[in-house]
């Protein structure tokens, strides 16, 4: 059994985020607590 990460998570949906972008080959999203205003994270999905 393998055990998903926040990020996957967030990815497939179990977990809400405030997304800026997303396609196929990626998805960013707002941090939830950034070191700057308006801080994103990229992530590749497959």
């Amino acid at each position: 059994m393998t055990m998903a990460t926040l990020f996957t998570k967030i990815i497939n949906g179990e977990i809400p985020c405030y997304k800026v972008a997303e396609n196929d080959k990626f998805i960013a999203f707002l941090d939830i607590n950034p070191l700057k205003k308006g801080e994103r994270a990229y992530f590749g999905c497959s």
